[in-house]
Formats: C-alpha cells, structure tokens, sequence
C-alpha cells in the first residue's frame, strides 16, 4: 500500500513545480480545505491540503470536510489502481471505516468478484482508518502483512468495515509518540448486497512518524 502520508489537514510540505489536479482539488476546496499540490517526497506521492488544524476536524475557515471526501479525493493519488476499480470510502469517523467497490467492471472467469478487488476494498480501510484517527501531519500508516478469507463468492457490489477500540487507538496514539512507529492490527469484514459475508481479512499495519 502506499503511503497516506500526503492526505494531511496541516500544511507540511511546498512543492515547485507540480501541477494541479483538476478532480480531487475541487472537492477539497468546495468542502473548505485549500489545496496545495500533487508531487513526490521521501519516495512517496503527496497530496497536501492546509486550512484545518490536525485531525479533529476544526479550521479557521470552519468545519474540514467529511473524511469520507478526504479519503476519496486523495485515493486517485495515492492508490490509483484501487481508484480505477471504484473503490470508495461510504463513511470515515475516528475509530472507524467503511468502503464499498461495485461488481460492475471487477468481475472475473465465472462471474464473480475478483479476488484481489476482495482484497483491495478491505485493505485500505487500514488507510482510511488513520486519516480519521491520528494526527496525519505527524503520523502515516503502512501495511506489512495482511491475510484474507475468502467466504462466499461475491455477486453484487460488496461493503468492508472494520474499527478500532478506544483503548487501541490511545495504545497505538502513545507508542508512535514514544517510539515513532506502532503496529496493530485491523480485522476487516466484507459484505455483499443481501449482508452475506463473502470475505474477511486480517491485516497488520504500523502507523509511524514521518521522517523515520
């Protein structure tokens, strides 16, 4: 996976020489965030808005979008193979995620999901879940390792949530601070139309400091 690191609600980076994107800045702006730039740093692609003050939402000009339009704005980005299937962020809180990815266009031999949209639609929940939960202009999340269980074939579009508890979040939130890394992990349950489970996955993940 690659890095969030650029979908940041501070400022943190300038950049000479890049240009603007025509789709994810619109959305930012006309949500109250003001866009910065699309280049690249320290190996990876930045997407950088400023107008908001950390994580928790407030801005001198108001309230930051919803992290939902956040995560979609920058996945064209930072992931666009996963934006290219239709992979999309349904609802963003601290804590919690939830995508969803159409059957329409991921289908496979016989007729059902592809495995790795399966996959993909599960996995950047580890991403959308930081953006919302730790302060992005100190923190990123990365994936090193994730498995997934494949429970049902998939016939219709499919939805993936997962959450972290309170208590993990300030474990992981303290760690990072302490350490400058902290991994955790994040089970995923990903459903279809009718609310059958047709994959599950477990995936470790680290949230660490920029720069390290």
């Amino acid at each position: 996976m690659r890095s969030w690191r650029g979908i940041t609600t501070q400022h943190r980076w300038s950049w000479r020489g890049t240009r603007e994107t025509s789709s994810a800045a619109p959305t930012l702006r006309s949500a109250g965030l003001r866009f910065g730039a699309v280049g690249r740093g320290g190996g990876h692609e930045v997407l950088v808005a400023s107008g908001a003050k950390g994580w928790c939402g407030m801005s001198d000009e108001g309230q930051t979008p919803p992290f939902a339009e956040i995560v979609n704005a920058g996945l064209e980005f930072t992931i666009p193979i996963a934006h290219g299937m239709g992979v999309r962020a349904a609802e963003v809180r601290p804590g919690f995620a939830a995508t969803m990815v159409p059957i329409e266009g991921n289908g496979n031999h016989f007729g059902v999901m592809y495995a790795g949209v399966l996959f993909t639609v599960a996995e950047i929940l580890g991403g959308a879940i930081a953006v919302a939960t730790f302060d992005n202009s100190e923190f990123y999340p990365l994936v090193k390792d994730l498995h997934v269980y494949f429970r049902k074939p998939a016939k219709t579009d499919v939805r993936a949530e997962a959450s972290l508890p309170a208590d993990e979040i300030a474990r992981i939130a303290e760690e990072a601070a302490a350490k400058g890394k902290s991994d955790f992990t994040l089970r995923a349950v990903v459903t279809d139309a009718d609310g059958v489970v047709v994959a599950e996955t477990e995936g470790l993940y680290q949230l660490r400091a920029h720069g390290k």
